[in-house]
């Protein structure tokens, strides 16, 4: 029982003073109104809310007051009891929120979590002997014990219903058996009341329950544990069909497990190494002999007579064995025949007879595609191959397909018949499905006739060629049919899909708009097919390609008079791709005869012969613009083709009538604003926390790029930035103060900084500025939207503590060769262009935008990552702790995805007919990457327990087959990405875009190979040799153009390019080589701190004297480690501990002073390749990482509270991270070398370290040793300390000056307020 005494803004609805609680009966309370806890949606406020607080006495034991009820979280207090006989207990205070209402739990410190599939009866040991049943527990259930058993039983578990009972003699668990909460293990064995049944066996783990109030539970806290209850042997289904598992003893269960489930085993005894019998389907059977040794990848044998399969097993420790069996390889037949293949090595096909064998093909890497080949007799037989992934990442799925697939989203039935093959009776696709394309003979010519229904028929096409990507429209005769054609190729598949007709799908819409002239028109290719036609005055017509296997881009033509029977001696061409518009001369000419060999070919028309002269718009004003059958010969007149779009159809115009042509030409050029926005930015952060685990993962600064010099050139002109070696003299010169420059290249006036002016090598008013941290502009007008982005300068800090990498990504600056001549540029910049017709096209269901310009432009950029940064990326964006229940859906969602057929996957539930894009120009400028990638996993915590983030990534680094070291700026490089005047569907556009840079990342694996330290990164001596030779030849030569002057400035930019490419190569090789010796040492050391620690010196050390400080250390902690390892062995594991320590002493004294020697070299030399290296630069972070408090409450940044937090961490090589919070810190001396940190345990007085990064604690005082609050006299601080303080803690901190005292009492005060009433509510 317990009584509640509501504070001062709570209270009882019946307005009792306190109220009495009994177990698991609830009461409420009511919360008073007042003005400061108004709703806000403020961040700020809501982090300043006060605490609500009650007043708890638990019978027995003192009352605690200011017990917070109003902050969810769990909250510990230490219990006092009121008879010094009674041990101290400890209470745990549990707010949650559930909508508005918040839910108090009282309850004790230590709990049981039920994570077994199945009741648990809870027993403690009585004093007298014999068990007595407490409670049972279900599953996923938590139990909290009573406060007055949980500090005096051992307590027992065992299944409930089995009718069981604890082996006598065996040991239960209690919080008191407990010291090291991580490595606790404890098996309980229960024994059955009849000899039928076997012994089960149930696993129990710890951990420590955390506190909000507490970094660390106090050391005076009793039971703060959670025990956990786990099978002992977890056996899960990673297969894709169903199996049957049994032990193979007497009366043991029989398991069916279907994919993705499991069977918790309790009759198991690891320590007989039992063995497990499995079933497969069609008979196969095999066993496997389950133990502690059990490797982590490990197989067994399953068979049927003569056929043998390995099964592989992953087995996992956390706290229980879980032993997941699967497959490396699923193979999915998707083809319609029957496979044989050989494993890892060839496919073929049994069709009636077989094949022969294909070539072999790798399906190890995930994500490899490619067309595989098996002839018989004289066909051949084309599969796709594709392996993915599969979602629990064990294994690889291997998809074999038909490598030609005909989609038809029509209507009507499409016969597909081989031009080459006209005796062999062609394939059919019914309409709606997928169907499987066989070709039978090695042709790429194909072409195709629609089935109307009611036994009519149209034509054949002409052919196409179905191996080649393209769009097409095709055109079939008797009755005319036009039938959209897309053929899409991949490195698995050729998909041939045919759709219906929609509005804008044709190539071209033909405008005769003469009165009196005809038009012959036709595509310009050599193919015979390409035949001439006829287009009569004031018509129009759709045109499709004739020949679609020939160039399909240019129109020719020529006017013809409409009556008279001639040939044409005079053709034209016009592209269609384009917006192009001519205007031309018409002169009557005489008859000819028709000539078989000029212009279109034999044409016949009726009409009198037009002779057509290409001009330009300027011709002179008298022109005569008239026509007519009585002109006499020699007249001539205007005519005008315009190419334009109307909407999403491309037009092409024929017209004699001026007034038309301005029109559509004014059309094309002029555009009516209707909206126009824009937002700019100077700066903007977003910085990404884990509030879970109460830290900042990275900071991404938009910032303003550097100083940039504009000139403006004419009054209509726009400002253009001028080049940096240019902005770089006008920055000095602004900088020093001078009114104006006389050089050769370069003569400005900057006196009057409001209106200053160039005169060389521009003429024009001149302007300091910059490019904006963000900058988005949006304009629609009455034909198209316009959206412009830029960011200026990008960098993205990793804020975890101890990392690897500093900075995750930022922007390099260009070489000094291209820096002289161009000018500096935004970090990334996109100008998109989009017609706004697509909007208004509601006839058809197919989605089609016209893209008339996209451009996008990104910088050379570095970017960074280890793997420990990654981890905690993938926890903050995952499921926080592990469920097996998420593999089961794994399982489960790759069998559904791998058992749809074709047509389920590609036709069925698309609601999409053609989603289509017409690029006019599509542009993505070249990419260079600095990659740099570190395995190790610096400062995080292992937890027992792992996230699906932590699974996948590792799994998968293990799946794909990688084997990753350290990679140092390894250079990758992306050439352009062009499409020009392209129809494309939205999914050939993404495929395009995925090839173009995964075929190049691949062909650039070398620069990462090249790239290892291990290695010395060979690839970056042969580029920076490379690149210093040219500079050195190139620079001299290009400043002689300019003057003597130039010429000895090119020719030391070239002297000392050609240095940091050589010497700079060979010593940042040796350094690379020498630090990767240094690894080696630092891993047989076996020792996880150690190595951590070192890491992080390796990154953030960059001086010498810090090289030569972490040697000496390395030499110190080797020599004294002989004696502080074993005994640190002893305190933790006893005997076997001190072993242990002994080795690991005795290695150290070898590898530690060893490595220390290859780090130091290794920082010797990599200082050297920095000086000698051009245009090198130092990224500094934008700020420190955020504060969070112990409330973990996400406040506004402070800079000042982050400072000391950054100061707090690097103190003493984080002693004090995960014990004190924060309270502040103060520059105590004028030149800040000193500061006093504070936090809410100790105070102390910090200086930076001389030889190392980070801070050095000169002197500390605990709180626990002050009798009361300090105070000040004069300029002095007086620390008030009790009697039995040790005589080296400081009494007396002497400051400057008064107000520096006075500044540092406060601070100190405030701290040991904390601290106290830390310290109260665990005493009360």
């Amino acid at each position: 029982m317990a009584t509640i005494r509501p504070g001062p803004l709570l209270k009882h609805p019946q307005g009792a003073e306190s109220a009495r609680l009994s177990a698991r009966e609830p009461v409420n309370m009511q919360l008073l109104k007042f003005n400061a806890l108004k709703s806000s949606a403020s961040v700020i406020v809501q982090a300043s809310e006060p605490d609500i607080t009650a007043v708890v006495a638990v019978d027995g034991f003192k009352a605690i007051e200011n017990v917070i009820v109003n902050k969810p979280g769990q909250y510990y207090y230490t219990l006092q009891p009121d008879d010094h006989l009674v041990l101290s207990c400890g209470l745990v205070v549990d707010v949650s929120v559930t909508g508005i209402k918040k839910t108090i739990t009282l309850r004790s410190s230590m709990q049981i979590k039920n994570s077994c599939s199945i009741k648990m009866d809870l027993l403690f040991l009585k004093s007298k002997g014999g068990f007595q049943r407490m409670s049972t527990i279900d599953p996923d259930d938590t139990y909290s014990i009573p406060m007055e058993a949980a500090y005096e039983h051992l307590f027992y578990v065992l299944p409930s219903g089995k009718n069981m009972q604890p082996v006598e003699g065996s040991e239960g668990f209690a919080w008191f058996g407990c010291d090291a909460p991580d490595d606790f293990r404890h098996s309980i064995e229960c024994s059955p009341a009849d000899d039928d049944t076997i012994s089960n066996f149930v696993n129990v783990t710890c951990r420590e329950e955390q506190y909000k109030n507490q970094k660390q539970c106090p050391t005076e806290a009793f039971a703060h544990h959670i025990f956990q209850l786990h099978p002992p042997v977890v056996l899960q289904s990673l297969l894709p069909f169903r199996i049957s598992v049994q032990l193979e003893a007497v009366g043991s269960t029989l398991y069916t497990l279907e994919p993705g489930t499991w069977a918790e085993l309790y009759d198991v005894n690891l320590n007989r190494e039992p063995m497990i019998l499995f079933t497969f389907q069609d008979g196969l059977s095999g066993k496997l002999r389950l133990s502690k040794q059990n490797s982590e990848y490990s197989t067994f044998t399953v068979g049927k007579g003569d056929t043998t399969l390995e099964v592989n097993v992953y087995t996992e420790r956390m706290g229980y064995e879980k032993f997941s069996v699967y497959c490396p390889y699923w193979m999915v037949n998707k083809t319609g025949l029957t496979l044989e293949y050989k494993i890892q090595l060839a496919a073929i096909t049994k069709l009636g007879n077989h094949t022969e064998w294909s070539k072999s093909f790798p399906i190890i890497s995930v994500g490899a595609s490619d067309c595989i080949s098996a002839k018989f007799k004289e066909s051949t037989y084309q599969f796709g191959v594709e392996v993915h992934l599969s979602q629990f990442t064990l294994s690889k799925i291997v998809v074999l397909t038909p490598y030609y697939l005909i989609i038809n989203h029509t209507e009507f039935n499409i016969k597909i018949q081989e031009t080459d093959c006209s005796s062999i009776v062609g394939t059919s696709a019914p309409p709606g499905e997928v169907t499987h394309f066989w070709p039978a003979c090695d042709s790429t010519m194909i072409h195709v006739a629609v089935d109307m229904g009611r036994g009519e028929s149209t034509g054949y096409s002409c052919p196409f060629n179905y191996k080649k990507s393209d769009f097409l429209v095709l055109q079939l005769n008797e009755p005319a049919v036009a039938l959209c054609v897309e053929v899409q190729e991949t490195g698995s598949s050729n998909m041939i899909t045919f759709s219906n007709y929609y509005p804008g799908c044709l190539p071209v819409l033909i405008i005769n708009h003469f009165p009196d002239l005809a038009l012959l028109y036709g595509q310009s290719a050599k193919s015979p097919r390409c035949q001439p036609w006829l287009l009569q005055p004031q018509q129009a017509v759709y045109y499709t390609w004739d020949d679609p296997t020939d160039f399909h881009y240019l129109i020719r033509w020529q006017l013809v008079d409409a009556v008279a029977k001639v040939s044409h001696p005079s053709v034209s061409k016009v592209d269609i791709t384009k917006d192009v518009g001519q205007s031309f001369i018409i002169k009557q000419s005489p008859i000819k005869t028709a000539s078989t060999s000029s212009g279109l070919g034999s044409w016949n028309p009726e009409g009198s012969i037009v002779s057509i002269s290409t001009g330009t718009s300027n011709e002179e004003e008298d022109t005569d613009f008239s026509f007519g059958r009585n002109k006499q010969s020699g007249s001539k007149r205007k005519g005008y083709v315009r190419s334009f779009y109307i909407g999403l159809q491309r037009v092409l115009l024929f017209t004699d009538d001026c007034k038309v042509d301005e029109r559509i030409k004014m059309e094309a050029s002029y555009s009516l604003p209707i909206l126009a926005a824009s937002v700019t930015l100077k700066a903007v952060g977003l910085s990404l926390v884990d509030d879970t685990q109460k830290r900042e993962l990275a900071y991404i600064a938009l910032m303003e790029s550097g100083v940039i010099w504009q000139v403006k050139k004419g009054k209509k002109e726009n400002w253009k930035t001028l080049s940096t070696s240019i902005n770089a003299e006008l920055e000095e010169a602004y900088q020093s103060g001078k009114q104006e420059i006389q050089q050769k290249h370069l003569v400005a006036n900057i006196a009057d900084h409001n209106n200053m002016t160039m005169f060389e090598p521009s003429d024009g008013p001149l302007r300091r500025t910059h490019h904006e941290g963000f900058h988005f502009k949006f304009t629609m007008s009455n034909k198209d939207y316009t959206i412009h982005a830029k960011v200026g300068y990008l960098q993205v800090d990793n804020q975890l503590p101890f990392s690897v990498y500093p900075q995750l990504l930022y922007p390099l600056p260009p070489p000094p060769t291209v820096a002289t001549s161009t000018e500096p540029k935004p970090l990334f910049e996109a100008s998109v262009v989009l017609n706004r017709a697509d909007q208004d096209n509601t006839q058809s269901t197919n989605t089609v935008k016209h893209l008339k310009y996209v451009h996008v432009l990104i910088q050379k950029m570095a970017i960074n990552a280890d793997l420990g940064f990654i981890l905690a990326l993938v926890d903050f964006f995952s499921f926080k702790s592990y469920d097996p229940s998420f593999e089961k859906e794994y399982v489960k969602n790759d069998v559904v995805t791998y058992e749809k057929t074709l047509q389920e996957a590609l036709v069925t539930g698309s609601t999409e007919e053609f989603s289509r894009l017409f690029l006019d120009v599509f542009h993505i400028a070249p990419i260079k990457v600095t990659l740099s990638f570190n395995i190790r996993s610096v400062g995080r915590n292992n937890q027992q327990r792992k996230s699906v983030g932590d699974q996948f990534v590792q799994l998968f680094l293990h799946s794909v087959g990688i084997i990753l070291t350290s990679v140092q700026e390894a250079e990758m490089k992306f050439s352009f990405f062009h499409l020009e005047y392209q129809p494309q569907s939205q999914k050939r556009l993404v495929s395009l875009f995925t090839k173009h840079y995964t075929t190049q990342a691949l062909f650039q694996l070398h620069t990462l190979i090249f790239g290892l330290d291990a290695l010395g990164s060979p690839i970056t001596v042969v580029r920076g040799l490379a690149e210093g030779t040219f500079d050195l030849f190139y620079e001299p030569i290009k400043g002689s153009v300019l003057g003597p002057e130039e010429f000895l400035q090119g020719l030391g930019i070239g002297l000392k390019s050609f240095l940091g490419g050589t010497v700079g190569g060979l010593t940042g090789a040796g350094a690379k080589i020498t630090g990767a010796v240094g690894d080696v040492f630092a891993k047989l050391s076996f020792d996880d701190k150690f190595i951590d620690k070192r890491q992080q010196d390796k990154t953030k050390s960059t001086k010498l004297g810090h090289k030569l400080g972490g040697f000496a250390m390395n030499l110190f902690e080797g020599v004294t480690g002989v004696v502080t390892q074993p005994v640190k062995g002893l305190q933790k594991e006893g005997a076997i501990g001190l072993l242990k320590g002994t080795g690991k002493g005795l290695v150290g004294l070898l590898v530690r002073p060893a490595g220390g020697l290859f780090d130091l070299t290794s920082g010797t030399l990599h200082l050297v390749t920095k000086k000698t290296k051009v245009g090198d630069i130092e990224i500094e972070e934008v700020r420190p990482p955020r504060f969070i408090g112990r409330d973990g409450a996400i406040r506004p940044f402070i800079g000042n509270k982050a400072l000391g937090q950054a100061i707090l961490v690097t103190t003493d090589d984080g002693k004090y991270v995960d014990t004190d919070f924060l309270v502040g810190h103060l520059d105590i001396t004028e030149k800040k070398t000193k500061m006093l940190l504070v936090t809410d345990r100790h105070l102390m007085l910090v200086e930076p370290r001389i030889i190392k990064e980070g801070w050095d604690r000169l002197a500390s005082v605990h709180f626990k040793h002050f009798r009361s609050a300090a105070c000040v006299n004069a300029s002095t601080v007086n620390l008030l300390l009790k009697e039995g303080a040790t005589k080296r803690k400081i009494r007396d901190i002497p400051l400057p000056s008064r107000a520096i005292a006075e500044a540092a009492c406060e601070l100190i005060n405030k701290g040991y307020a904390e601290y106290s009433g830390d310290l109260r509510e665990r005493i009360h």
